[in-house]
């Protein structure tokens, strides 16, 4: 894509998929496209029955989660998810401090700036706690989702200025860098990715995309057999999505064939289906609303979420035996 080669806008704002939400925004809230093009885009986007999210989400989910090798997997569980909860904490507590100042609640914090920005970029992230959001409140996903994009944006600026001057620090305090290296005792097995090295037949993607429906059906259910025990707390059908694909990849009960077509299964919907997700979501969005969150007190809330996930990480990675430099880049930004 063209768009995602757009000087500083690519380096700084987060390239295509952010301009195509932005413009759709423009489109949508000056009523420039015609009053049955938004109508088809509710359908495609709002809340039915069935929409184009779910079947984006799943395939992201579980695209993302089998392919993971198993023993990285198992790794993280007990090493490097730490070391993100810890990262979470931070920004947690720099978000809070700052918006104290602004008058804002903690909840509003966590819920409208934290999460957007600790989690995970837009595909990944945004894209399905506007799901949640959306269950949880009734209100439209994308009420959500263009404020949670702009602080996003935001942050990403500050994310960016964080890492250079953390490659920095390293340069000069040498200690704290593995130079590429996450963990310090590398004698034992790293937390690396490995792609499953299988190529995909056409047969094993339509298998894989199967699996993903089966998979949401089940966690849908135990959603609402969970919701239906009133215990104290909520977990999304997302929660039992990924708790349900883990399970089958720590278990090794998925064969690396139906693996393969998993990750080529997200790896269409990431690369091709988001533009279309994205230009939907901003069509329901009002532009107003995205520029009004660029007002100095997010931008220095979102500074302060930044610095707070590196600054607690950084603070508690050599005991956790990660390098501070890489483990506030990986975990952090």
């Amino acid at each position: 894509m063209k768009w995602d080669r757009i000087p500083i806008w690519n380096d700084y704002i987060g390239g295509g998929t952010i301009l195509v939400f932005f413009m759709a925004a423009v489109f949508g809230t000056y009523k420039l496209v015609p009053e049955n093009f938004m109508k088809a885009v509710n359908i495609f986007y709002g809340k039915q029955p069935v929409n184009f999210l779910e079947m984006f989400i799943p395939a992201l989910i579980v695209g993302s989660v089998l392919t993971v090798d198993r023993k990285t997997l198992i790794k993280s569980i007990s090493g490097y998810i730490p070391l993100i909860i810890v990262g979470v904490i931070g920004a947690s507590a720099g978000g809070i401090l700052v918006g104290f100042i602004f008058g804002k609640s903690p909840i509003d914090i966590m819920m409208n700036y934290v999460l957007p920005i600790m989690g995970g970029g837009t595909g990944a992230g945004a894209v399905p706690m506007s799901e949640i959001w959306s269950a949880k409140t009734g209100r439209p996903a994308g009420e959500w989702f263009g404020f949670a994009i702009s602080i996003l944006s935001i942050a990403n600026v500050f994310a960016i200025i964080c890492g250079a001057l953390l490659k920095k620090v390293g340069e000069v305090k040498p200690s704290l860098t593995g130079n590429g290296e996450l963990l310090i005792d590398n004698t034992k097995e790293a937390i690396r990715d490995k792609e499953v090295d299988v190529k995909p037949e056409l047969t094993d993607t339509t298998a894989a995309f199967i699996l993903t429906g089966v998979l949401f059906m089940v966690a849908h259910i135990l959603g609402e057999v969970w919701e239906s025990l009133n215990i104290g707390f909520d977990l999304h059908r997302l929660v039992f999505l990924i708790l349900l694909t883990m399970f089958l990849n720590i278990a090794n009960l998925v064969p690396d064939k139906i693996k393969a077509g998993a990750k080529r299964m997200q790896t269409f919907f990431s690369k091709h289906t988001i533009w279309i997700l994205m230009a939907a979501v901003g069509f329901t969005t009002d532009v107003k609303e995205i520029i009004a969150a660029a007002a100095p007190s997010n931008i220095l809330i979102a500074l302060a979420i930044v610095l707070g996930a590196v600054g607690f990480i950084m603070l508690v990675a050599r005991k956790m035996k990660f390098y501070p430099v890489e483990a506030a880049i990986t975990a952090g930004l």
